[in-house]
Formats: structure tokens, C-alpha cells, sequence
């Protein structure tokens, strides 16, 4: 799935659960969903990240360390 323009986007990923992170340049998130779907998710840059009860960080894929991006595995 691709989106145009410089979002922000909100994701239809409700009800999916993350299963895999990959700590790398680029830091990938692949959430599966039910019978099968699965959605990766590339953060290659700056992204906020806002958790769901609102909470927000501005990250940086590219330039952070692994510690400041570990924030990704749990919610702000």
C-alpha cells in the first residue's frame, strides 16, 4: 500500500498485532492481521510516533540510535 503525498496517514491496520521488528536501516514493523494479512511498514527518516493513548515522539530512522528507536516496541 502506498499513499501519496507527505501524510500524515493514519494506518488501517486496527486489529492487526505487530509480530516483527527489524532494527536496521531502514527499521521495518510487519503487523499481521486475521486469515493471513500482513502489512510492512519501512520508516526511513523522520515519523511521529503516536501511541493510543495519544502520547507522541518525533523519531528519526535514519540518524537515532537503536536505543532512542527501541521506542517503536512500546507505546509512549
Amino acid at each position: 500500500m502506498k499513499f501519496a503525498g507527505d501524510g500524515p496517514w493514519e494506518l488501517p491496520l486496527v486489529g492487526f498485532e505487530v509480530l516483527r521488528v527489524t532494527f536496521a536501516h531502514p527499521l521495518d514493523i510487519v503487523a499481521y492481521g486475521d486469515e493471513g494479512a500482513s502489512a510492512p511498514i519501512r520508516l526511513e527518516g523522520s515519523f511521529e510516533l503516536i501511541g493510543p493513548a495519544g502520547g507522541s515522539l518525533q523519531l528519526d530512522a535514519s540518524a537515532q540510535t537503536w536505543e532512542d528507536l527501541a521506542a517503536v516496541l512500546a507505546a509512549p
